[in-house]
């Protein structure tokens, strides 16, 4: 089994209107690095290989499904204009915390899809701001916050006892991961916040086929129960914030009762890194890391100086479709309106040929007009479809 240079994780690497609604709010769409607290070390940006072969290489999966954009709420500090969505490239400026954020003022954004794969130790995956063996007052490279994993477990109780409000994609959830194949009996789980885990979800059902599962809540306050417990995990993603463990997997190194006692002690050197369970399937966990690194929701980079010609260039077409048609459905209510007078007028038809007459006359009109309303309605809700 080979160890990635960039990481000390155990895993194989090849190069294959509601209180939640405050948190999230969904905007439907038209159409790794860093030192780790565990003992990691730095590494770049670009692209970033992950346990099992994970690899992100730019691209969505081969068959990724359409996701929604999520725009999160105003109670988590984020700027507005900011939104997330599966498969984003992530980047984009970094920026503060507002002032209803729990941590307001701390530093966030900026990671990057190629920079999501941490390793198996907790505080790993920072692309920035990744000093010191804790991580209770590091920065937030995706916005998301760190798991509270354990009690008092490398500074992340900071991270507990927050509402769904006010942490990121809402309550920390988990879910169970079997495969649908009998070749594999391995029990695997993913922990983190409900909007990411969701998300995620889809995703792994689409790509590795896992059975049919539920999203239970997650809390470790009394350090026993639920699991995934903190020597399980065997992935982390987006700086902590997201995990995937395997039940039968009992990492020393990762056990509370080795973690050192402050920001500035040695966590355990990577030798001490328990290798993962003999005989396992290979090709069902390097699925799920390899779906879970290239799905994972990220914040949406800023638009692109072509993309937003592109949108000029939309507008200005459209405007001009606009124009046109309104002068015609103008053009028709005149005439319509020119006719119904007529009607008024004379009240009657002396023979039934003027009154074929009247409505040869008035059907010109009609179509005109529901012509020119159509496509009015096309230009503003589906622009693309007439300059696309």
């Amino acid at each position: 089994m080979s160890i990635h240079p960039d990481s000390s994780s155990v895993l194989e690497h090849t190069t294959s209107d509601t209180d939640s609604q405050d948190a999230i709010e969904i905007i439907p769409l038209k159409g790794g690095g860093g030192r780790t607290g565990g003992g990691g070390r730095r590494s770049g940006g670009g692209r970033r290989t992950g346990g099992w072969g994970g690899r992100w290489t730019g691209g969505k999966s081969r068959s990724s499904p359409p996701s929604p954009r999520l725009k999160l709420g105003s109670r988590t500090g984020v700027p507005k204009g900011k939104y997330i969505s599966a498969y984003s490239p992530g980047g984009g400026k970094r920026f503060t915390l507002g002032a209803t954020s729990p941590f307001s003022g701390r530093l966030a954004g900026g990671g990057t899809r190629g920079q999501v794969f941490g390793n198996s130790r907790y505080g790993s995956g920072y692309p920035y701001g990744g000093s010191g063996t804790y991580i209770n007052h590091r920065p937030f490279p995706y916005v998301f916050f760190p798991i509270p994993i354990y009690p008092h477990y490398y500074g992340s109780d900071t991270y507990a006892n927050l509402t769904e409000t006010q942490r990121p994609g809402g309550n920390i959830t988990t879910a169970i991961l079997l495969s649908s194949s009998p070749n594999t009996t391995e029990i695997y789980r993913i922990i983190g916040d409900q909007l990411s885990l969701t998300s995620v979800l889809t995703s792994l059902t689409t790509e590795c086929h896992i059975q049919n599962t539920s999203i239970t809540p997650f809390n470790a306050s009394d350090g026993t129960h639920p699991w995934p417990l903190p020597e399980q995990m065997i992935q982390w993603y987006r700086a902590s914030s997201f995990g995937l463990s395997l039940d039968s997997y009992n990492k020393s190194a990762s056990l509370p009762s080795n973690m050192p006692p402050s920001n500035d002690s040695l966590p355990p050197p990577l030798t001490s890194d328990t290798p993962l369970p003999s005989g396992l399937n290979q090709t069902y966990p390097t699925c799920l890391n390899t779906t879970i690194g290239a799905s994972i929701p990220l914040i949406d980079p800023p638009p692109s100086i072509s993309t937003i010609v592109v949108w000029v260039f939309t507008g200005a077409i459209a405007l001009i479709y606009l124009v046109i048609f309104g002068f015609v459905v103008l053009v028709s209510l005149v005439d319509l309106g020119r006719l119904v007078g007529e009607v008024f007028r004379r009240r009657d038809y002396e023979t039934l040929g003027e009154e074929r007459g009247f409505c040869e006359r008035v059907l010109p009109s009609v179509f005109w007009l529901g012509f020119g309303v159509g496509c009015i309605v096309l230009i503003v809700y589906r622009p693309e479809y007439l300059v696309g």
